[in-house]
């Protein structure tokens, strides 16, 4: 399973119930870039909503199989790790407040940085990508 998401220079994903940021050039390259099927999670439909490929769910990880794609905004990771192969983790590389981060590091975990892509954004300079395996 592949899985997704998206942070800023400290692991943030959300604040005070909103995600960091968003940037179309994210969600382009990681629908054009993903395996299969594309889950995400229901409050992603805001977002991810004008890609046809993209199925929501309250539990996309339960939701998703083994070869699948997994996006998520504020779900946990660590209690589907064993699921995980692959994770694009796209960084905004700014600072910006809190209070929700990603609960695992794919390092300390055994994954290898495989490729580190940056790109231009829509809202962003710069987003970087980087690609780990298992």
């Amino acid at each position: 399973m592949l899985v997704a998401w998206c942070v800023d220079n400290n692991n943030g994903l959300m604040f005070n119930g909103r995600r960091v940021s968003r940037d179309k050039a994210v969600y382009d390259d990681y629908i054009s870039t993903s395996q299969n099927k594309i889950y995400a999670q229901s409050c992603s439909e805001d977002i991810l909503g004008a890609y046809a490929s993209v199925i929501f769910s309250d539990n996309p990880f339960d939701d998703a199989g083994a070869d699948d794609s997994v996006f998520i905004e504020s779900l946990a990771v660590m209690p589907y790790i064993s699921k995980i192969d692959k994770i694009y983790v796209y960084k905004w590389n700014r600072d910006y407040p809190s209070d929700l981060k990603v609960d695992i590091d794919p390092t300390a975990l055994g994954f290898k940085i495989t490729e580190t892509v940056e790109f231009p954004g829509n809202s962003h300079d710069i987003i970087s990508k980087e690609i780990y395996v298992r």
